[in-house]
C-alpha cells in the first residue's frame, strides 16, 4: 500500500486509472507505451480496479500495474473510466482529475507536449 504522495516522491506520476478491456479504456491503454517513450521525464503508470488476475488476462501486454482495489482512490476522485491524473515531483495534483478517453488523451498528450526536451530527473 502507499499513498498519492508517496508515489510522486521522485518523479511526476501521471495515473492512468482502467477497468474493464472495452472500449475508451482499451483505446487509452493501448496509448500508453508511445507515451511512456515520449516522456521519460515523468512516470505513467496504468492503475486497475481489477484484481491482478483479471487485470493481467485483460491486459497481458501491460507489464507495470498500481492497483486501487474496489475503486476507492477513483471514488474519491468522483470519476468515471478510464480516469487520469498528473501529480507533480512534489506530490500536488498538477492536472486533471479528468474522465472519459477523449479527456484522458487530451491529458497525456499536453503533458508530453510540455515535457518534451525535459530533462530526466536525477535518480
Amino acid at each position: 500500500p502507499t499513498t498519492l504522495a508517496a508515489l510522486a516522491r521522485t518523479k511526476a506520476q501521471l495515473l492512468i486509472w482502467v477497468t474493464c478491456g472495452c472500449g475508451g479504456t482499451r483505446s487509452v491503454v493501448d496509448q500508453v507505451d508511445r507515451w511512456r517513450e515520449a516522456a521519460p521525464a515523468i512516470d505513467i503508470q496504468l492503475v486497475s480496479t481489477m484484481s491482478e488476475g483479471s487485470t493481467e488476462a485483460t491486459y497481458p501486454e501491460q507489464r507495470r500495474w498500481l492497483y486501487d482495489l474496489h475503486g476507492q482512490a477513483l471514488a474519491s476522485l468522483g470519476g468515471a473510466y478510464p480516469a487520469a491524473l498528473l501529480l507533480g515531483a512534489d506530490g500536488l495534483l498538477a492536472g486533471g482529475p479528468v474522465f472519459g478517453e477523449a479527456d484522458v488523451t487530451d491529458l497525456a498528450e499536453a503533458v508530453i507536449e510540455q515535457l518534451s526536451g525535459a530533462p530526466l530527473p536525477d535518480a
